[in-house]
């Protein structure tokens, strides 16, 4: 999990902290879990039935896309900040339209979205490799 506190303890317009609260290789194994789990839902004989819940898990990996995106700790190289943040924000953003694809029945969509997000899954590490992270 990532938490934001407050400096000072106090709201009053002070800016946020960002603090890791995770280790990003477990967060991935959750990315794997969650993958699989949405895959099963994008099956054609099985979309409209289990619309609700591969529209969760795609939900739950834009989320996670989202965190990614903003928890830079990871990022050693600092040349490597906008490719980090390109595909944290492609996860976060294909992930969303299976979501979205999924709950409106349009299994087309669903499956591009799908071959999007395994695709800034693959980019990512060939750039940063897990046993980095």
């Amino acid at each position: 999990k990532l938490a934001a506190g407050i400096k000072d303890g106090a709201s009053g317009g002070k800016a946020l902290v960002w603090e890791k609260r995770y280790k990003l290789g477990e967060l991935m194994k959750q990315v794997t879990t969650l993958n699989a789990q949405m895959r099963r839902g994008l099956r054609q004989a099985s979309f409209k039935r289990d619309a609700e819940k591969t529209a969760r898990y795609a939900t739950a990996l834009a989320v996670i896309g989202q965190a990614t995106l903003v928890d830079t700790h990871e990022v050693e190289n600092p040349d490597d900040l906008g490719k980090w943040y390109q595909f944290a924000g492609d996860m976060r953003d294909s992930a969303g339209k299976v979501a979205q694809a999924a709950k409106s029945g349009d299994f087309e969509a669903a499956q591009a979205a799908a071959k999007a997000l395994t695709q800034s899954c693959d980019s990512c590490h060939e750039v940063f490799r897990p046993d980095q992270l």
